[in-house]
């Protein structure tokens, strides 16, 4: 299965994470499309913010996997107790969830996954090989290139190679208007990981995915996206 890569919608395969540093309780939505939705309503679900109690360097990781009944989707666990600056990460186990943004609020800021600030991460998995120019569809000026080559498996050690490969932990981080890499090579099947440490609020979406109007003058595509031939 191959996804679009755009993080303001998210789906099977892709995962989105954030660390939370300030005690309190946060309430938030699944909802199918990008923009904000008032906390306190019907199909909310909570993390409660707790103080830390363990040393620095210590904090963990607490994974919520996002389910579908019916037309309806749900978190599970529903409520979350974790500490100050642990790390909450939330994906879908079955292929048939997709299309869902994570919104909330915890009182003290808000958080959505289809508009990204610090202390914020995307996961993507890449299915085909290809040239992938991605940046920001909110205008900044962040932006690279993923450069995706298949693998040529012709016996059972190369393919040993190439699923040994999948583990391999490939990632960008962004700070402001700063990525490293600005490029990056990887094979059919690995997956890529984005780090946000400073942003204002961005996305990491595929320029074929944008119009020009959402491109932006400050934001223009800087190189046409190429096809490897067949």
């Amino acid at each position: 299965m191959n996804q679009d890569l755009d993080s303001r919608i998210l789906n099977y395969g892709e995962c989105f994470a954030m660390k939370f540093t300030k005690q309190g309780k946060a309430i938030y939505h699944l909802q199918a499309t990008t923009g904000y939705v008032v906390p306190g309503t019907e199909n909310s679900f909570s993390i409660n913010v707790r103080k830390s109690s363990s040393k620095k360097g210590d904090e963990k990781q607490h994974t919520v996997t996002i389910k579908r009944e019916g037309a309806k989707l749900y978190a599970e666990p529903e409520n979350l107790e974790i500490d100050k600056n642990d790390v909450v990460l939330w994906h879908a186990d079955n292929p048939e969830v997709h299309n869902f943004v994570i919104s909330g609020d915890s009182g003290q800021i808000q958080f959505d996954s289809s508009r990204m600030e610090q202390y914020s991460v995307y996961t993507h998995a890449f299915g085909l090989e290809g040239e992938y120019h991605w940046q920001d569809a909110y205008g900044s000026k962040i932006g690279g290139v993923i450069k995706v080559k298949s693998p040529r498996c012709l016996d059972k050690k190369s393919q040993t190679k190439w699923l040994r490969s999948l583990d391999k932990q490939n990632l960008i981080t962004i700070s402001g208007n700063k990525v490293e890499p600005a490029e990056l090579q990887i094979v059919t099947g690995q997956t890529v990981m984005w780090a946000i440490e400073k942003s204002k609020g961005i996305s990491i979406t595929d320029s074929r995915l944008l119009t020009s109007k959402e491109c932006g003058a400050e934001n223009p595509r800087k190189k046409p996206i190429k096809k490897r031939k067949k």
